[in-house]
């Protein structure tokens, strides 16, 4: 079988998804020696390092659909597809990973103006109708396709994430900076659905009122929110405890993750995005909201996004090195995981509308 692994992207918080493509691409082929894997990349794009990969023109919503031409006519071709784009060869039977609904629910492309708007949402429904099966990380996320997409069940497997591997962090990012090494990590967006300003409040009472002294470092793209933050910092009188970073490179994102005291998110709306899982990956104590979303997660710390006032006492706590007691971390064998990947992938290759 050949693996076409769909990894295009032209948005730079997309960095995280990527890496978590080339770490699930190389587990396959750890289960499964004799396959082989090409990545379908924009033309502009980073290349991934040690790997076959192929350039592709980026197409707009009007472009008829292209075909990858194969040397052998007998090997068998799957596509995996990564990206917020619809399937490129919809004559190969695709298996779309939905790891982040918010890509298509909060597009940032999609206020720009009517235009991009409806090309936007022409790409989900080539994406929806030209995709063979959905991956999903939890029950909520599959439940999100069926009813807000219309996708039937029969086409979406809910699958927990594969572990992500270290790599080789920026060991200079603090010094380049001018960034904290003793930190909480916040790695997500900062619309009204991730409670940002009430956990910065919560963060407040735990520098103000609990004398913490553990900084706070707010990871994510930040540009279109970055007034509405610098003004709830001032109010708070945070602005030399949180530090806003933008979006790093891998490496320097790598660096963030080894070193956190901790990973927060406690939004309202979250369908498992892959930060949750790279912090899981690197053992961070997690404060995650008590949502569908997390169920895979029994060992974090979980807290109600509609009652957070004890937010900052967690803080406090964290900061101490308080036993939470909290259930092991669920370990899920791979083998299995991937085992059932290749029945999915090897199935009847005719693609299925919704």
């Amino acid at each position: 079988m050949h693996l076409i692994v769909d990894i295009r992207s032209r948005h730079p918080e997309d960095a995280v998804i990527i890496r978590y493509a080339q770490n699930w691409t190389k587990k396959w082929k750890k289960y499964n020696p004799h396959d082989t894997c090409t990545f379908l990349i924009f033309d502009q794009q980073e290349a991934p390092e040690g790997e076959n990969f192929l350039r592709v023109k980026p197409a707009g919503w009007f472009s008829s659909s292209k075909k990858i031409a194969s040397t052998n006519p007998n090997e068998i071709f799957r596509a995996i597809n990564f990206s917020r784009y619809a399937p490129y060869d919809p004559n190969i039977p695709t298996l779309t990973f939905v790891m982040d609904m918010g890509r298509w629910l909060y597009d940032n492309e999609t206020n720009a103006n009517i235009l991009r708007r409806k090309e936007r949402e022409f790409e989900i429904k080539r994406l929806l109708k030209n995709s063979s099966h959905f991956i999903v990380p939890s029950f909520f996320a599959g439940n999100e396709l069926v009813e807000l997409w219309n996708i039937h069940e029969q086409k979406i497997d809910i699958l927990p994430f594969v572990e992500i591997e270290k790599i080789p962090p920026n060991k200079q990012l603090f010094a380049q900076n001018n960034l904290p090494e003793n930190f909480f990590l916040y790695d997500a967006t900062f619309g009204s659905e991730s409670n940002i300003e009430i956990l910065l409040h919560e963060f407040g009472k735990f520098i103000h009122d609990l004398y913490g002294k553990t900084h706070l470092i707010l990871h994510g793209n930040s540009a279109k929110s970055l007034k509405f933050l610098t003004e709830i910092l001032r109010r708070e009188r945070l602005e030399k405890w949180v530090h806003i970073t933008g979006i790093l490179d891998i490496h320097s994102q790598e660096m963030l993750y080894q070193k956190a005291k901790s990973w927060i998110f406690v939004g309202a709306y979250n369908t498992t995005k892959v930060n949750v899982e790279l912090a899981n990956s690197h053992d961070l104590p997690m404060i995650l909201s008590d949502i569908r979303a997390f169920d895979f997660y029994p060992h974090a710390i979980k807290i109600h996004p509609n009652h957070l006032e004890n937010l900052s006492e967690i803080f406090s706590q964290i900061e101490k090195n308080h036993d939470f007691n909290l259930p092991e971390k669920n370990i899920f064998d791979e083998a299995v995981i991937f085992g059932q990947f290749k029945k999915i992938l090897s199935k009847n290759p005719k693609i299925s509308k919704s």
